[in-house]
């Protein structure tokens, strides 16, 4: 009983601190008047907290993925479904969960007392906290599009976040060679 105890302590402790790194980004997101919406989107805008100082290449990989068009993503999807072929269908595979997670990102289909989800309350601290959460949530590695992705990623002899970072860029992908 006492561990769990220290373990929801601690759990409270890690919350808090979170939160308090996040003071600095919430002045900053409260002065932008088109945050997370989902009529007018600026992209780029009330961005999660920065939890990735020490993984340079998740945090735009997530910058990638929240600016890619989904006209753009459900246009590829398609495409590769039409030709059939295992890696095409992989490639699908992948562009329908980054999809799926660009439009979360964006609060698509979100609604809040039956309204569409639109600007923030202020304050938004712990709206701040839930969407770098969300973040963490959707680069892990048991997430669903990093899940979708490791097909292809495997395919092509990458990692999932290399593979996406191909797709999200328009990157020749260039299977690695294994070293001898």
């Amino acid at each position: 009983m006492r561990r769990m105890r220290d373990v929801r302590r601690l759990l409270a402790v890690c919350a808090a601190g979170l939160a308090l790194s996040s003071v600095a980004t919430d002045v900053q997101a409260q002065s932008d008047p088109n945050a997370r919406n989902t009529a007018g989107r600026q992209l780029g805008q009330n961005r999660p907290p920065d939890l990735f100082s020490k993984n340079k290449e998740e945090k735009e990989l997530w910058e990638r993925i929240r600016e890619a068009a989904t006209p753009d993503l459900k246009y590829s999807s398609a495409l590769a479904k039409n030709i059939a072929t295992t890696k095409s269908l992989a490639r699908m595979e992948c562009y329908d969960a980054l999809i799926k997670v660009n439009e979360q990102a964006h609060g698509a289909g979100i609604l809040v007392d039956g309204k569409p989800l639109g600007e923030p309350p202020n304050p938004h601290l712990i709206t701040d906290f839930e969407q770098a959460a969300e973040v963490i949530d959707n680069l892990a590695a048991d997430s669903p599009v990093m899940l979708a992705c490791a097909k292809g990623a495997q395919l092509g002899r990458l990692t999932a976040l290399e593979f996406i970072t191909a797709l999200l860029t328009g990157v020749a992908i260039v299977p690695k060679l294994p070293v001898p």
